[in-house]
């Protein structure tokens, strides 16, 4: 059996620790090294005790000794903005990047500049990148890609809701899309703040970002895309009091005679070979302590008669389909592997 040695960078954060978890029991991908700025030289088991039971516990590299002339295959789990310092070398070394930031998602420099607050200081990079949503995206043009961004967590949830009707006869052609989505604590990753300790967050619901979001124009070129037409949409997204996973509910106008079973059809054709996405039966909706801990997804059809507007909902865990596990997929299909391999006995360490 091929080994590729692989390496994580950004090891200590939430998504960081779950790919150090999943690669440690991976049969093709062996953990050669992972890499913190600050915890260089300590166990990652001092901060997730977890590992050292699950034979996962590794000691962290600091940044200097990064070179990705000794490993296949390189995950970024770094904070956005920070990857696009780090992938020049790595290219240039000849390893495969596998990029969970930001910083290669978007084709529209001026958008990401826009959004995110900062000057893209390697542009020319872009286009060599390839958006990794699996189910979404050719295999093909996953394999052939040496950099490879992982779509964000509300993107991938609610592409997957999304996707289907919209590149179908039965959404109008002009309608707004709009998506009420819900996380967990943790989608606000590892490092702390005043919004997201225990006291704020108990006990309450809040929408935040609301029309500011920075993940609005991912989804927007993700839709647009497999619309294959410009997608309005309006996108709202809470902070609900629970660790992890995304409850995406994505509303779209459909044309005058729509019927729930030809929506529900859509959905059972579009992903009835897709291992990592379940169309639940009509009448059911999914719920994310369903696929807590998995690169599941699990899709809700529903269909309001009076006003002819679809309601899909999409539940994941927001760290594994919308960043670790998933970054794992798209890793097996970049080396030729089943995109199942190593994901099926998925645990989450955070």
């Amino acid at each position: 059996m091929e080994k590729y040695q692989a390496a994580v960078v950004g090891a200590t954060g939430f998504t960081g620790v779950e790919l150090v978890s999943i690669l440690a029991t991976h049969p093709n991908f062996e953990l050669a090294s992972a890499f913190s700025r600050q915890d260089s030289g300590a166990q990652l088991s001092d901060l997730y005790p977890a590992l050292v039971e699950r034979d996962a516990d590794i000691t962290l590299s600091p940044m200097s000794d990064l070179d990705g002339a000794d490993f296949d295959v390189v995950f970024l789990a770094v904070p956005h903005t920070c990857a696009m310092g780090l992938v020049p070398s790595l290219l240039g070394s000849g390893a495969k990047v596998v990029d969970l930031s930001a910083d290669f998602r978007l084709k529209d420099i001026p958008a990401f500049e826009h959004w995110y607050g900062v000057e893209h200081t390697v542009a020319e990079l872009v286009d060599r990148s390839i958006y990794a949503l699996p189910e979404l995206v050719a295999h093909e043009m996953i394999a052939g890609a040496q950099l490879i961004s992982c779509p964000g967590c509300y993107p991938t949830a609610t592409a997957l809701a999304a996707a289907p009707l919209l590149r179908s006869t039965l959404a109008k052609d002009d309608a707004v899309v709009i998506i009420d989505a819900k996380s967990g604590v943790s989608g606000a990753g590892r490092k702390a703040s005043l919004a997201t300790q225990f006291c704020p967050v108990d006990e309450s619901v809040s929408a935040y970002k609301v029309a500011a979001h920075q993940h609005t124009p991912e989804i927007e070129q993700t839709l647009s895309g497999v619309a294959d037409r410009p997608v309005a949409l309006t996108f709202t997204p809470h902070l609900i009091p629970m660790k992890r996973g995304i409850l995406s509910t994505v509303y779209i106008a459909c044309e005058k005679d729509t019927d729930v079973r030809d929506v529900f059809q859509l959905y059972q054709d579009a992903y009835t070979d897709e291992p990592f996405v379940q169309v639940l039966a009509l009448g059911a909706q999914p719920k994310t302590s369903s696929v807590t801990g998995t690169n599941n997804a699990q899709i809700g059809v529903a269909f309001d008669k009076r006003t002819n507007i679809a309601i899909i909902t999409c539940a994941i865990d927001n760290l594994g389909k919308g960043a670790s596990s998933q970054a794992i997929q798209v890793a097996n299909i970049a080396f030729g592997l089943d995109q199942e391999v190593g994901l099926t006995a998925f645990r989450s360490i955070v």
